[in-house]
């Protein structure tokens, strides 16, 4: 399956909305039950409408965020300086070679060569013993220490040929532990709160609260955390907990002014909690369920990961009748249900022809999506097109 189609998996499962997360609303048991007894009555034109109208809101979000000041330096500093082409049809990702990202990664260097190791992952980071203002002197090439205040600060330009010291990472809070991934250790933050500015706007920001992992030897299980994470104009509020030993909840919500809120909720059911042996996502979790939501449009997801082993096929290589029996879609507005996507229509059917999706609507009256999908695609490519190249377009 070519990018294209993965792009428009994307947005019906991130616009309709994009990762695994919950509306803002968190009670969900209750509402369950009361969504069984709503129901949303739409005809094919209106359902058409309803979800048109939804995921050009989504695009007209992901616009903003783009043209923010967080697209703007990711696209300066990592995407524009010196930049080269890495194939991965039908797009060309622009990645960086050298330039303005390399410049920032040398100031980092410069000042581990005064002061020592900083936030590697081999070694803890000890904030207490690193707290003070550094200041890119751009005659020697050094940093100047103040000792006061109780954050570490690091002060510098934001390209090696110039003097206007723009650039600043504040570090108020770090606490780490060490944890292992794939038999490796690394140190991994669990108390964390930071702040990233170009000429005093924020361009990024994070605080992380009680991030806890169970530590194995071969793998650490993340158990719960908080995280409050900003992306200059989006916000994102994570949450994960352990329900019990198996169930697990991870919950995302990203809000930005002007009526953009996605949320995304996922439930997942591991087979066992033998954390440390965990290697095989098919392998590993029995199903998962999902609710995505963009404003008032609603998605309810169910993948019994337990068939897609049983039937040891991937997504991509299912039949329609065996997709229906891994995965069940429904389209809430809000509360109430207004039908039943086929999701199996995203994939490749006989002959490797793409296929519809589908609304199976309350009174058994039906609606094709595709067409809308493949609209807002061409509209993200076209917001997103300073960060690809596109050869569909040459």
């Amino acid at each position: 399956m070519n990018l294209k189609n993965y792009l428009v998996k994307g947005l019906f499962c991130l616009s309709l909305s994009i990762f695994t997360i919950s509306c803002s609303n968190d009670d969900n048991g209750k509402q369950d039950n009361d969504n069984q007894k709503k129901v949303e009555v739409m005809s094919p034109k209106e359902a058409k409408v309803f979800v048109e109208n939804n995921l050009s809101n989504f695009s007209t979000c992901i616009e903003r965020y783009e043209s923010g000041a967080f697209g703007d330096f990711f696209y300066n500093y990592i995407i524009n300086e010196d930049r080269v082409q890495q194939s991965s049809a039908p797009y060309n990702w622009i990645v960086p070679q050298d330039g303005k990202s390399e410049w920032i990664n040398d100031v980092i260097n410069k000042w581990k060569d005064q002061y020592g190791s900083f936030l590697d992952a081999d070694k803890p980071f000890n904030l207490a013993a690193k707290t003070g203002v550094y200041t890119w002197n751009s005659k020697t090439h050094k940093f100047i220490k103040e000792t006061k205040g109780s954050a570490f600060v690091l002060i510098f330009p934001s390209d090696r040929s110039e003097t206007d010291l723009d650039l600043k990472l504040e570090i108020k809070k770090y606490v780490d532990a060490q944890v292992s991934f794939e038999g490796e250790k690394t140190y991994y933050p669990m108390n964390l709160d930071f702040s990233f500015y170009k000429k005093d706007v924020k361009i990024i920001s994070g605080i992380a609260k009680d991030i806890k992992f169970e530590v194995h030897d071969n793998f650490s299980m993340p158990i719960s955390g908080d995280i409050v994470l900003y992306t200059n104009p989006v916000t994102h509020t994570i949450n994960l907990t352990r329900e019990t030993p198996t169930v697990f909840n991870l919950s995302e919500v990203f809000t930005q002014e002007g009526g953009c809120k996605t949320a995304i909720n996922a439930k997942v059911h591991f087979i066992n909690s033998d954390y440390g042996n965990f290697s095989d996502l098919k392998k590993d979790v029995n199903f998962a369920d999902l609710k995505i939501s963009h404003n008032e449009m609603v998605i309810k997801i169910n993948i019994n990961i337990k068939e897609l082993s049983r039937l040891n096929k991937d997504f991509d290589d299912l039949n329609e009748n065996e997709f229906k029996s891994v995965i069940k879609a429904e389209l809430f507005k809000n509360n109430a249900k207004a039908g039943d996507l086929m999701l199996f229509n995203l994939l490749k059917g006989e002959n490797n022809k793409e296929k519809e999706i589908t609304l199976v609507l309350s009174d058994g009256s039906t609606q094709d999506l595709m067409p809308s999908f493949k609209d807002e695609v061409k509209k993200l490519e076209k917001i997103l097109k300073r960060f690809i190249d596109n050869d569909d377009e040459k």
